[in-house]
C-alpha cells in the first residue's frame, strides 16, 4: 500500500466514531467471504489485535448479523456466490449507515471495482491480502 492511501481509524475519527481503547471501545469489523480461510485470517489476526471481529461466509449471513449488531468497518468480498459483493454492500449500506466499507476481491476487474465505489465503498483491496496490509490500512501504519 503507498503512502497516501487514507486509514481507517484516521477516517472514522473525522466522522466522530468512538474509538477510544483506554476506556474499553474496540473497533467492530465484520468481515463477508466465502472462502473460511480468509475469514480466518481476520479473526485470528485482527482478534489479537484487540478488535472485535465477526465473520460471515455469506451476504444473507451478514445481513442477519447487521440486524443484530452495529460495525464500525465491513469487509465484503466482491465475488461470492448468493449474494455478490456489491449487493451485500446495497443492503448493508442502509443498515450501517455510519460504517466504512472495503471491498476485497481476487478478480479485480475496473466495472466491479468501480460500481462498488460509486455504491459507497471506502476503498476495494486485491487478493491476496496480508494481515500486514490489513492492520496497516486500519491503525494507519508507516
Amino acid at each position: 500500500m503507498d503512502g497516501t492511501m487514507r486509514t481507517v481509524e484516521k477516517h472514522l475519527d473525522q466522522d466522530a466514531a468512538i474509538l477510544d481503547t483506554a476506556k474499553g471501545n474496540r473497533l467492530r469489523i465484520l468481515v463477508v467471504d466465502d472462502e473460511p480461510g480468509i475469514c480466518d485470517v481476520f479473526q485470528d489476526g485482527l482478534g489479537r489485535s484487540q478488535y472485535h471481529v465477526t465473520t460471515c461466509t455469506t451476504g444473507q449471513q451478514a445481513v442477519e448479523e447487521a440486524a443484530r449488531q452495529v460495525f464500525d468497518v465491513v469487509f465484503i468480498d466482491i465475488m461470492m456466490s448468493g449474494m455478490n459483493g456489491r449487493q451485500v454492500l446495497h443492503v448493508l449500506r442502509d443498515k450501517l449507515p455510519k460504517a466504512l466499507f472495503i471491498m476485497i476481491t481476487g478478480f479485480p476487474d475496473s466495472k466491479l471495482v468501480d460500481g462498488c465505489l460509486e455504491e459507497g465503498a471506502f476503498l476495494c483491496l486485491s487478493k491476496p491480502i496480508s494481515l500486514y496490509e490489513i492492520l496497516d490500512l486500519i491503525k494507519g501504519g508507516s
